[in-house]
């Protein structure tokens, strides 16, 4: 799933179960929710909550994945003006390449997803830990 030598290798697949390629979906996702949720969505959470100060709106971009799925090329508009990058030194026609699922990875890339993933027992584990890590737009 990674490579051998970064961050998500050291990080996380060390820690799973040695059965965790053989689970189905929703068991890996059950895992998920129940090792690493929580702490994620604290890190989420608390990137927002410096964001909204006003020492630090100006200096932290947030974005979501729906803003790039939306328009790529507005994204990353956004994105390059925010750290002052002039966009000729962006490469454009990388936005053009087509991609398919499961060359780079096995999502679909579809925003909601996840509602075709997770039971409303998952979604419900996923909102009572988003609440305590403060969101309140569920």
């Amino acid at each position: 799933m990674f490579g051998e030598d970064n961050i998500e290798s050291i990080g996380f697949t060390s820690r799973l179960p040695q059965a965790y390629p053989d689970w189905s979906v929703g068991e890996k996702i059950d895992y998920y929710i129940a090792e690493r949720f929580a702490e994620q969505a604290q890190w989420v959470s608390g990137w927002q909550r410096l964001a909204s100060m006003p020492a630090y709106r100006d200096r932290i971009l947030l974005t979501s994945y729906e803003e790039f799925h939306l328009d790529n090329r507005a994204y990353f508009e956004q994105v390059l003006r925010f750290y002052n990058i002039e966009q000729l030194n962006f490469n454009w026609s990388v936005l053009d390449e087509d991609t398919r699922q499961g060359q780079l990875h096995f999502r679909s890339g579809k925003t909601d997803e996840w509602k075709s993933l997770l039971s409303t027992e998952q979604i419900s584990r996923c909102n009572i830990i988003m609440k305590k890590a403060g969101f309140k737009n569920l």
